[in-house]
């Protein structure tokens, strides 16, 4: 700002090229239009949206893509329908930017929306018609000429609320459908960088819509898309596989997600500490301690205690202290600190709740209230203050030793 000030004084010649260039600087330190997104400030977002509509300045698809970013970041679906449509409307959108709508239906849980535009970005890609190059980052762009839309004074894309439904829907005609003439994907693949290209995106976008049917319990949909990739020629990464364990583990249960973890390792892919996670508490949740146990041994960095609560909770509830006291140990050579609930579990596993302690087991006695008040002690050194339930469990251990 002081070198714009300082050409204002001088009365130097401001031409499109410094304007350019100054707006350029001003989004990378953080104020406009590029910043929006990272800053999730909304008021920005519509400062520009009304600088764009004041100077007639039309939208291309980087604009698109920016404001799907935000549009996501609200959890604004109704936006992200609107967007598309004025999109669509003057766009024949290249398969980058199908791409970015496809992450932000699934990122909201929009799966319909989600699966047909996916179907068009694979038609798209069977055709050939896409002009995308990998440059010296690594990062995908498009070469197509990329020419503004005009601008008709509605730019108000993101001033809607996100709690209400937008009167748009996404149509059928607007994204298209496959026309079986997928299967020669996998042979463009490898005679040429931008099909590579192509097919890097297009497992993307089946990455993310498989970890979208994940959170929606949807295995159904998730498997014909499993089967849909390998139709075309594209192999499954490990990404796509740990989101499909996922969507199987939480409709089908333990045993069915397990087999979909043998062919990974008949594939040498190992699952992601994530899904090793949830397939431990799944099988803590079942009582089967021994193959969570497993489970909980591969994992090769641990977030939390979660995994470890819910062994400890299997073993309070099959009444196995000596049991959990392994799972302490193990939990503390994790460097995974306990939280309130683990002392919780703890408490109420060594309690007269899980077994009856006579007046003649002194032995026993002594041994729980030793037990009892060293985790006490331990939840005083981690900084643990107790909850209403741990209070209760520990006066009600003290008072029946």
């Amino acid at each position: 700002m002081e070198t714009w000030k300082l050409m204002e004084e001088k009365e130097i010649t401001i031409n499109r090229e410094c304007y350019y260039f100054a707006i350029q600087t001003l989004c990378r330190g953080g104020y406009l239009n590029e910043a929006c997104a990272q800053m999730h400030n909304i008021s920005y977002v519509n400062q520009c949206l009304d600088l764009m509509d004041n100077q007639i300045v039309g939208k291309n698809e980087l604009t698109y893509i920016q404001l799907l970013k935000i549009a996501v970041l609200q959890q604004n679906l109704s936006a992200v329908h609107e967007i598309w449509r004025e999109c669509t409307k003057h766009y024949n959108p290249s398969i980058l930017c199908l791409q970015r709508f496809i992450w932000s239906f699934s990122k909201l849980r929009d799966l319909e929306s989600a699966n047909l535009i996916l179907q068009k970005m694979i038609d798209i890609s069977s055709q050939r018609d896409f002009i995308v190059y990998i440059n010296a980052d690594g990062n995908l762009h498009s070469l197509r000429l990329d020419i503004p839309a005009p601008c008709k004074g509605n730019l108000s894309l993101l001033r809607s609320s996100p709690g209400k439904e937008s009167n748009c829907k996404l149509g059928r005609s607007g994204v298209g459908t496959t026309k079986g003439h997928v299967y020669g994907i996998s042979k463009s693949a490898k005679r040429t960088q931008k099909c590579f290209a192509a097919m890097k995106l297009l497992r993307k976008s089946f990455n993310d819509v498989i970890h979208a049917c994940a959170s929606m319990q949807n295995d159904v949909l998730a498997e014909k898309l499993l089967y849909q990739m390998q139709d075309i020629g594209l192999e499954p990464s490990r990404d796509t596989y740990s989101a499909f364990t996922m969507a199987v583990l939480s409709v089908r249960g333990v045993h069915d997600a397990i087999e979909v973890i043998k062919l990974m390792d008949k594939k040498n892919m190992r699952p992601y500490d994530s899904t090793l996670v949830c397939l431990s508490a799944r099988c803590s949740r079942s009582l089967k301690l021994d193959l969570a146990e497993s489970f909980l041994d591969k994992v090769s960095s641990f977030e939390g205690p979660y995994p470890f609560n819910a062994l400890l909770e299997a073993c309070d509830a099959l009444d196995l202290p000596e049991r959990a006291i392994q799972t302490l140990v193990k939990m503390k050579k994790s460097g995974i600190q306990p939280d309130i609930r683990t002392y919780e579990l703890l408490l109420s596993l060594f309690g007269c709740g899980n077994r009856l302690i006579t007046e003649d087991d002194l032995v026993l006695q002594t041994d729980v209230s030793k037990r009892i008040h060293a985790i006490d002690m331990d939840m005083m050194m981690n900084g643990i203050h107790h909850s209403q339930l741990s209070l209760m469990n520990l006066v009600s251990n003290f008072q029946s030793s």
